[in-house]
């Protein structure tokens, strides 16, 4: 008996399916439980009503490591969700709504309608953001002024961060420290840029020009990257300049010589010639 060859697509998937569990361990997410589920909604109703914890403060900073290692944004879902949380738990019937409307209209400008590439910075359905549209600019013409147009999207951005926060949960610990904030890469990037800002040195005033080389023409360049410099001249260019000038020159004296012979007077011409770096005039006139 022949013994078996193995099949090549078997191969081919239990590789395929090696990478996927690979890839999958990678994320950030996790399964979350009815605890987790709890403590994230609680700690997004403090984050709405102001007061930011610890520890959310911490899973902002996972969201940016692992949502951005998944190709995606999930910070601004967190905030998106927090910001129209802030907006329904202020909806009240005797609220400013005026300082309700330009909450809507704050909320339109960061994530649905952004002056920022992409337009949509969150991750929802293109339908669903056509209709949260259609829903907020009612709201804004006073047409229909509830406090539900941003549940549908809500109710998207929420599952995933759900397992972002059952991840999260795996893997803190809380800081020995109860007051340490974590720093993320953001305020770390605008930490050096302050930096470069504050030690910044102005140049000196005067800008000594440099010697004129030998051969080049009076008349400097500047660019960011070089500064100024002399523009250096063509010696080959000048010289065949000069030769077409004489040229032109002789042809001139010899039309001189031929009106002088006919007519006893020659016009008067002035043929200028550059030589070097000097330019000098000479005029034709009859003997």
């Amino acid at each position: 008996d022949e013994s078996p060859v193995p099949r090549r697509p078997q191969k081919v998937e239990s590789q395929m399916t090696v990478r996927r569990v690979a890839r999958k361990s990678k994320t950030g997410r996790g399964h979350p439980t009815k605890e987790d589920k709890d403590e994230f909604n609680k700690g997004l109703k403090q984050a709405a009503a102001g007061n930011m914890t610890l520890q959310m403060l911490y899973f902002y900073k996972y969201l940016l490591k692992h949502g951005e290692d998944d190709g995606k944004d999930k910070d601004k879902d967190f905030f998106f969700y927090i910001e129209s949380l802030k907006f329904k738990e202020c909806s009240q019937p005797y609220a400013d709504e005026e300082l309700l409307r330009r909450k809507v209209q704050s909320i339109l400008d960061c994530f649905l309608e952004s002056a920022i590439t992409p337009t949509l910075q969150i991750d929802i359905s293109s339908a669903c953001c056509e209709k949260t549209l259609k829903a907020a600019q009612k709201y804004l013409a006073g047409k229909e002024v509830v406090p539900s147009i941003f549940d549908e999207a809500m109710v998207q951005v929420y599952p995933d961060l759900l397992g972002y926060w059952a991840g999260f949960k795996k893997t803190f610990t809380p800081p020995e420290d109860p007051n340490k904030r974590p720093i993320t890469k953001y305020q770390k990037l605008l930490k050096s840029r302050l930096e470069k800002i504050d030690g910044f040195q102005l140049p000196s005033q005067v800008f000594p020009l440099p010697a004129i080389p030998e051969g080049a023409i009076q008349a400097y360049s500047f660019s960011l990257a070089d500064g100024v410099k002399w523009r250096p001249g063509s010696s080959q260019s000048d010289s065949e300049n000069m030769s077409r000038k004489n040229s032109r020159f002789g042809s001139i004296q010899s039309l001189g010589s031929v009106f002088s012979k006919q007519s006893g007077t020659v016009p008067s011409m002035t043929s200028s010639h550059t030589d070097g770096n000097s330019v000098y005039s000479e005029s034709i006139k009859s003997e």
